[in-house]
Order: C-alpha cells, then structure tokens, then sequence
C-alpha cells in the first residue's frame, strides 16, 4: 500500500519513495509513459532502481503509480498530488 503525506509519498512499511520537494510535476494525461490507472511524477533528482508489480516503478527522474491501483484511487492521489503542486507554485511565485 502506498500512503502520501505531507512530507511526501512512501510504502506503508515506511520506505520514502519520494519527498514532496523532489516532485516536479505530476503527468497523467493519455500519452504519458504511465501504468495502468496511474500517474506520473517527473521528479528533480535520480532516484534508484524500484520496481513493485502492479503498484510502482521508479527509473531515474520518473516515478510511475499505478497498475493494479483502482482507477479511482489513483485519480485521487493523483490530483492531491497536482493540487499541492499547484499551491506550491503560487507560493513560490
């Protein structure tokens, strides 16, 4: 089970796989490279090598949600994620 925080998105046993400031976009459109009922985070910094069938795949600066997540369940998080970034820009700007 994946679990999002305010400090970022992590595994329920407590492995961080990203922080909320790493995040640099959230991509879910129809063409992004995405699991199936998932999302995208473009990320700032590299990460490692994941991979957890059917729920997440890390590979560099991509974080890709999503396979054997329930489509309403990933469009949740997904749009947590897409509002935080959006307060995170005005707050910036």
């Amino acid at each position: 089970m994946l679990v999002l925080t305010a400090e970022g998105l992590r595994e329920e046993g407590g492995i961080m796989l990203v922080r909320m400031e790493q995040i640099a976009a959230v991509d879910r459109g129809l063409f992004a490279f995405k699991p199936s009922n998932g999302f995208l985070l473009k990320l700032t910094e590299r990460g490692p090598l994941r991979f957890r069938p059917g729920l997440y795949w890390q590979f560099g600066k991509r974080l890709g949600v999503g396979g054997l997540v329930r489509g309403a369940e990933g469009k949740q998080m997904a749009d947590a994620l897409a509002l935080y970034m959006a307060h995170k820009g005005q707050a910036e700007s």
